[in-house]
């Protein structure tokens, strides 16, 4: 082949490029949920990324034979390493779509197919994979290129990392925790062996190089090994601030009083921990109402300063529940300006908060109380909100039954997965209780029943059991698909019953 170019690029020096870029100078902003209703952007130095992407590379013993999955949305701290840690030593980088890396079914076929070696989620995802790795019927991959599984963002339950092991021994763990003000991860917790069955937490590890992790109490003294306090982060991982925000920043940026370095600089967390007698960290929660949920940082008095602006609601409040298998999900409970039928104002407020927050912050359900509980110093209870459980679910109007057969086993899925007692044909997924990860729940069960592949917008096209029905029809007429066999007809005939 001719190469008009090669002359051109002969002239081209083959030295490296000069550079002017210093470690103190900013690598990019980051926006972040806010406790005030307006996002706050994290300024991220770039010796604190260089340092992190480093880490991952030690960590994970990253070389030019890795492949990375990048599965984290641009704009989570999380992708700044899965886009630049593999190139950084000459390994591969593949870029996952944002619908292929929420759907655990694909993600666990792409991660076989593509031969992945590093593969990093968040623990909910990953509760939804083991959920399919051990489905009836399914076929479990080997996963022979898989070296390491990363897991981040939540919390990490210990009977997840038995669950993997027990199918995958072979193939470790690395527990990653670290807040979008310090570079993205803090510390690391590698799991080559299940916790004892009495196990109540996963430990987040040890500091990164560079790092230094205090467990402080209320006054910002160091306390003993085993007690709670708040963890505090030192060393280069930590930013510079809030951008345009230098009160805010005050608050949580302080002088690291335990170095030398007049400009060493401490960040607040606002997270519980302790330091086990093995000197690893031990998370305990918040001490503030931030939540994770679903990977994603979450202030929940955001979500109430923006549903307080409708003009139905009174005041508000957001909160964490457990549902009756361990997931969690984001609730409002709102008070209304007059007495009414909260229940007709629910896709309002939904519309409402769609249009202004990204759909992980837009609650899962609505409770619509009297009056939001108080103390008796008049301060918000929030251990006397409903739980879940007794929470009333946003149903259709009337309840219509299924009257065909795609409908009845779609309304046996639709229990299976969200757990209700009664589900019409014409009640909304998302307003019963649905969320995009449940979503991929009944995407995997149709794959299974059906033999049919629809993406994961078809859900969010067609959020009813109606229109849902209708599509998988005219789906499986138009493909022509062979009929279910004889042991295929069975299992639906005995989910129908």
């Amino acid at each position: 082949c001719f190469d008009a170019d090669a002359a051109l690029l002969a002239q081209q020096p083959t030295s490296n490029l000069v550079t002017h870029a210093t470690p103190a100078q900013l690598a990019y902003v980051l926006f972040t949920s806010g406790s005030t209703g307006v996002p706050k952007g994290v300024m991220i130095e770039q010796r604190g990324m260089v340092n992190n992407l480093r880490a991952k590379i030690h960590d994970h013993g990253l070389t030019a034979h890795d492949k990375l999955a990048q599965t984290a949305p641009p704009g989570f701290d999380i992708s700044l390493w899965q886009f630049l840690a593999a190139l950084l030593v000459g390994g591969t980088v593949r870029i996952f779509s944002d619908e292929l890396a929420r759907d655990p079914v694909a993600l666990l076929h792409h991660t076989e197919a593509e031969r992945i070696t590093v593969l990093e989620v968040v623990p909910s995802l990953f509760r939804f994979m083991l959920d399919e790795l051990h489905a009836p019927g399914g076929q479990r991959p080997t996963f022979a290129a898989l070296r390491w599984l990363s897991l981040t963002g939540e919390a990490l339950p210990p009977n997840l990392c038995n669950a993997w092991l027990a199918s995958y021994p072979h193939i470790p763990i690395l527990n990653a925790y670290g807040p979008a003000e310090c570079s993205d991860d803090a510390t690391h917790h590698s799991i080559t062996a299940p916790f004892p069955p009495d196990a109540t937490s996963v430990p987040i590890g040890r500091p990164l190089p560079n790092v230094r992790l205090y467990v402080l109490d209320k006054q910002l003294q160091l306390v003993p090994v085993g007690v709670p306090g708040e963890l505090c982060i030192g060393g280069i991982g930590v930013g510079r601030g809030y951008l345009n925000e230098p009160e805010r920043t005050a608050e949580v940026f302080l002088r690291d009083p335990f170095v030398a370095q007049p400009d060493a600089r401490l960040y607040r967390t606002g997270d519980m921990a302790r330091y086990r007698p093995d000197g690893n960290i031990e998370y305990l929660g918040r001490t503030d109402h931030q939540v994770k949920l679903r990977g994603f940082r979450i202030e929940l008095g955001e979500i109430e300063a923006v549903l307080d602006q409708h003009g139905a609601v009174e005041k508000s409040v957001a909160a964490i529940q457990a549902t009756a298998n361990g997931e969690q999900q984001l609730v409002a409970y709102v008070a209304l300006t007059q007495q009414g039928d909260g229940s007709i104002l629910v896709p309002q407020w939904r519309d409402f908060l769609s249009a202004r927050l990204p759909s992980y912050m837009v609650p899962s359900h609505f409770v619509v109380l009297d009056a939001l509980p108080l103390t008796p110093n008049g301060k918000l209870d929030r251990k006397r909100l409903p739980a879940l459980a007794s929470a009333q679910f946003v149903a259709a109007e009337r309840y219509v039954p299924p009257r065909t057969p795609t409908e009845a086993l779609l309304v046996a899925i639709w229990h299976e997965v969200l757990r209700l007692e009664r589900i019409g044909i014409h009640d909304h997924f998302f307003a019963i209780g649905g969320h995009s990860l449940l979503a991929t729940q009944v995407l995997a069960r149709l794959r299974r029943h059906f033999l049919v592949e629809l993406p994961l917008r078809a859900i969010f096209g067609a959020p009813t059991i109606a229109e849902l029905a209708e599509q998988i029809d005219q789906l499986t007429l138009s493909q022509t698909i062979q009929q279910p066999t004889e042991d295929l007809t069975a299992e639906r005939e005995e989910i129908l019953l």
